[in-house]
């Protein structure tokens, strides 16, 4: 439970980081919405890599990898809603605005899609390196 708790709020953490920097930083900036430089996208994004490499450390078993999965796309699709009803400046309120049912489905089934691939991308490369699962401890 610890582990999953800790991976949602490193997600939390990185997708809020963004959505910050993108608000605070890139659209005051911007001469108009087609006009995202890719530096500056790079840069967007940046705190998310981190955390998602961040989490790619935690799961220590296969099954860990679909609790956390299901737990970051549950988590994730959640704060996207918030963000979106808030207003909060950011990409994904379009969806979740106009069809909020489409949203409601499609949000935590591509998210949990996109976490386990990548968690189990990162869970075999440490297995490769020769690090067992139960080496990570946190």
């Amino acid at each position: 439970m610890r582990r999953v708790l800790l991976a949602v709020a490193i997600a939390i953490a990185g997708i809020w980081a963004v959505q910050t920097i993108y608000a605070g930083l890139i659209v005051p900036r911007l001469p108009s919405w087609q006009s995202v430089p890719l530096a500056w996208t790079a840069l967007e994004y940046l705190p998310l890599l981190v955390a998602a490499l961040a989490i790619g450390f935690l799961p220590r078993s296969w099954g860990e990898i679909g609790v956390l999965s299901a737990a970051l796309a549950v988590a994730t699709t959640l704060f996207g809603f918030l963000m979106a009803y808030s207003r909060w400046t950011g990409s994904g309120m379009g969806l979740q605005l106009e069809r909020p049912l489409l949203a409601t489905v499609a949000s935590p089934v591509g998210f949990f899609v996109l976490w386990g691939a990548w968690l189990s991308v990162m869970f075999l490369v440490r297995q490769r390196a020769g690090h067992a699962s139960t080496d990570w401890k946190i």
